[in-house]
This record gives C-alpha cells, structure tokens and sequence, in this order.
C-alpha cells in the first residue's frame, strides 16, 4: 500500500494545522503516519493510520509551509 499523504503537507485535523512529519507501514502493511503541531508554545506529535487521519482531515497547503518554523 502507498501513501496518499505526503510528508511535509499542512492539514486541519482536530480544528489544529499538523504537519505530516513521518510515514511508515506497519507490520500488516498499513500505511501510518506521525503528525506534529505547535500548541501552546510546544511541540506536540502523534502516530496513527493514515485512514483515521484523513478520515477527518482536511488538506491546507503544501510542501513549504512552515507551522513548526524555528523548532526543526
């Protein structure tokens, strides 16, 4: 299976702009993917499949788009 998100790209998800910062497949073969945010002045990542994710995501920009600017 391949990814239908790509690594860098801005998304809404949980009314926060994430950015996808790590793509794998699990041992089944699932893609999964880690999303980070800045919330209140920190970091904050998470790991989940990439259907649960853009279940309810919503694509905001692409590549380039600097929302963890300074923390990298």
């Amino acid at each position: 299976m391949s990814h239908q998100t790509r690594m860098w790209q801005v998304y809404c998800y949980a009314d926060h702009d994430v950015v996808v910062i790590q793509q794998w497949q699990d041992p089944f073969g699932r893609p999964m993917i880690r999303i980070a945010a800045q919330l209140d002045g920190k970091i904050i990542a998470d790991g989940m499949s990439e259907a649960k994710f853009l279940a309810d995501a919503r694509y905001v920009a692409s590549e380039g788009t600097e929302i963890l600017e300074g923390e990298n």
